[in-house]
């Protein structure tokens, strides 16, 4: 069921029709910065399974000039993207999560079973 939930969600938001309720919209070179940020950094910065979202540390449509730079991006898988990176709502984002993504990394690592 949660799965479900959050495919949904991860739809809708990855819907242009929905981006455009923010008020900005894309530039035209955000796949290029996409699929070249995600070459680079293509683990989930928290979990290193393969990432799948370039996240906006700071959500371009508050801030379009910091859309395409990369000291603005993050690569981090779904689950991570939606619970760490939005607190499990798109209307809020962490302004920290790198530093976020940092202490659950070490969290991982330092987990025994």
């Amino acid at each position: 069921m949660i799965e479900k939930i959050l495919q949904y969600l991860l739809r809708k938001w990855q819907n242009r029709e929905a981006l455009k309720t923010f008020g900005a919209q894309r530039s035209s070179e955000w796949k290029a910065t996409r699929d070249s940020f995600l070459k680079k950094h293509p683990l989930c910065e928290v979990c290193r399974v393969k990432a799948e979202i370039v996240h906006h540390i700071l959500p371009y449509h508050i801030s379009p000039e910091n859309e395409l730079l990369e000291s603005n991006l993050i690569s981090l898988c779904n689950e991570c993207h939606l619970v760490l990176a939005h607190l499990k709502s798109f209307k809020r984002w962490d302004r920290h999560i790198r530093e976020t993504a940092r202490l659950f990394r070490t969290k991982i690592d330092n987990f025994y079973l």
